[in-house]
């Protein structure tokens, strides 16, 4: 079973949110509830165990999905624990109270499904997905596999997976660049730790502390289960009622994680990592913008419109400058995320290639953008949007992550509804907040002398 982030599951952000879930009563079919603010088809349960469980029936669909997700992740992590929810991750489905190793491999094989851990910057947990005439059983496996056992050997063999995983991706310039551009704009808040974990700190974590670790950060009182598909939400609810039960030893809960509150950089940042490779990779970014914040779907479409053929490429070749691969990475975090352009350029070109990336993001906070490419972005991300939701597997991911992060279900459509209404002036104010306002951070990859600040002398 192979194991992916949150990030890459969806097309929404797939950050967790640590929210207090109360204990609730048994349940009968008409305790089932539509949650505020969402169709009378998503269905919202609190179980026994203060487990929030959400249905959504989707009639004629082929498959059904399961997201179960926990509060966690990177910013839930320290220096000498990162990666520990990434190990947890790979292990999800390998030995559980209820099967042997190997077991959940053969059954998945049998019942044509998939079962997969994850883990992200703000959560981790499970995803599944079943034939809708294997759903009951695919369910029940899914539930089980949250009560996960840690086996010596397959704890060893795990950790020398993400090992390897972490050392491949340590190698990938790009990554490393990102990775370094987040460990400068970040100085104290967990996000500037990589999201696979450090070699240092996952080469230390044995069976023992997995054990401890687990019971508590996945107590059922902090899960979330999204469940999507063609099911009746008061069968669904029965089959995972006493698999997601409270377990029979109590532990007291993780605590919230002790994020330091960090101020936005008042100053531009720069860092050069010397590497012997061809190409330099650069990055130029910024402090970002929170999950809840109202210039999220504009912030979105500024991203694509300076990936679109009006924006960054152009003026990239207009000064001289030849770019291998450009990208834009962005995340809304739960503490301002981060805005990042990610170019790849000849060694000589880094000045120039920096000078222009930041002519562009400042163009677009200094006069609105051309209606005709404004319409493209939108319709595209409408419609990548709303063919996600037709997925069972899409689907389930924005239930449960909606539900951790407060935010409206979107079964009405208000999300969508909101990202149809940006406007011109819209991505004109959030360009001017993020690439004006605040304090660039520049990084380099590769050979060649350090990128001098964007504007003023770098603090140290």
């Amino acid at each position: 079973m192979r194991n992916r982030s949150a990030e890459m599951k969806v097309a929404v952000v797939i950050l967790g949110l640590a929210l207090a879930v109360a204990f609730g009563a048994p349940l009968a079919a008409q305790d089932l509830q539509p949650p505020a603010g969402a169709a009378a088809t998503v269905h919202r349960a609190v179980l026994p165990s203060g487990a929030v469980l959400l249905v959504e029936r989707v009639p004629g669909a082929e498959t059904v999905a399961l997201q179960a997700v926990f509060p966690g992740g990177t910013r839930a992590e320290e220096p000498e624990s990162c990666g520990i929810h990434q190990l947890i991750a790979r292990l999800f489905g390998r030995k559980t109270s209820r099967h042997g190793v190997g077991e959940i491999g053969r059954l998945l094989a049998e019942m044509r499904g998939r079962l997969e851990g994850f883990a992200g910057r703000n959560s981790f947990g499970l995803f599944a997905e079943f034939p809708k005439d294997r759903a009951r059983e695919g369910l029940a496996l899914a539930a089980d596999s949250l009560a996960a056992e840690f086996p010596e050997r397959e704890v060893l063999r795990a950790r020398d997976e993400l090992l390897s995983a972490i050392r491949e991706h340590e190698e990938d310039p790009a990554a490393a660049a990102l990775d370094a551009f987040l460990d400068t704009l970040y100085r104290a808040h967990p996000y500037r730790l990589p999201l696979l974990g450090r070699m240092s700190a996952v080469a230390d974590l044995r069976a023992p502390r997995l054990r401890e670790f687990y019971a508590r950060a996945a107590r059922p009182d902090r899960l979330v289960v999204a469940v999507v598909g063609d099911v009746e939400p008061a069968s669904v609810v029965e089959t995972l009622r006493s698999r997601l039960a409270a377990p029979a030893q109590k532990t007291k809960s993780a605590p919230p994680p002790a994020v330091p509150l960090e101020p936005l950089p008042d100053q531009p940042r720069a860092r050069a990592v010397v590497r012997a490779i061809a190409k330099t990779y650069l990055v130029v970014g910024f402090a970002g913008l929170t999950v809840q914040d109202a210039d999220r779907h504009a912030l979105q479409l500024a991203g694509a419109l300076l990936e679109g053929p009006a924006g960054i490429s152009p003026r990239l070749r207009a000064a001289g400058v030849s770019a291998s691969s450009l990208n834009v990475a962005h995340m809304n975090g739960i503490e301002p995320g981060f805005f990042a352009v990610v170019a790849a350029v000849e060694p000589s070109q880094v000045a120039r290639a920096k000078d222009a990336i930041l002519e562009a993001l400042r163009a677009l906070a200094g006069s609105l953008a051309p209606a005709e490419e404004l319409e493209r972005v939108r319709r595209e991300a409408l419609e990548a949007a709303t063919l996600a939701r037709t997925r069972p597997a899409a689907r389930a991911a924005e239930l449960a992550y909606a539900e951790l992060f407060g935010l409206a279900l979107g079964a009405g459509g208000a999300d969508l509804e909101d990202l149809s209404r940006v406007s011109a002036g819209d991505v004109q104010r959030v360009s001017r907040r993020v690439f004006v306002e605040r304090a660039p951070v520049v990084v380099t990859v590769g050979p060649g002398a350090r990128p001098a600040p964007a504007a003023a002398e770098e603090k140290k």
